[in-house]
């Protein structure tokens, strides 16, 4: 038998939308994003804010594909690559915990920009027949 689908999740995040609310507030970034999110953002240019809102897109969907909404904090969630590319997720203790206590053994993640926008979908999947370990 397959895996599980636990649940899935999707966000679009307008970049500039995303760019005006951390120039306005600019704590909202230690708020959003981890300190090596924002360094694999880079410092400057319009590709730093492409990538933080494929990030933000990312971890939205994630929230979402678990089912928790907000209850589970940005910092829980942090979106890296792998080195040909592919974004994966990295789960603090709570989050871990929480995508455990649900059966998600796994979370597959995909980011995409066009037009301004960053689009991200999640999937987060259980063990074959629901079991858990």
């Amino acid at each position: 038998m397959g895996a599980t689908i636990i649940g899935t999740g999707c966000d679009l995040t307008p970049v500039a939308r995303l760019e005006a609310a951390c120039r306005r507030h600019p704590s909202l970034l230690g708020r959003l994003f981890t300190p090596r999110e924002l360094e694999r953002a880079g410092q400057a240019g319009p590709l730093r804010w492409e990538r933080l809102a494929g990030c933000f897109a990312a971890k939205e969907s994630v929230q979402k594909a678990l089912g928790v909404g907000m209850r589970l904090g940005f910092m829980e969630l942090e979106v890296g690559h792998e080195p040909g590319g592919r974004p994966v997720l990295h789960l603090g203790p709570g989050a871990e915990e929480l995508a455990r206590s649900l059966g998600v053994v796994r979370i597959h993640l995909s980011i995409s920009h066009a037009g301004g926008m960053a689009l991200a979908t999640a999937l987060a999947e259980g063990a074959p027949g629901g079991q858990t370990s």
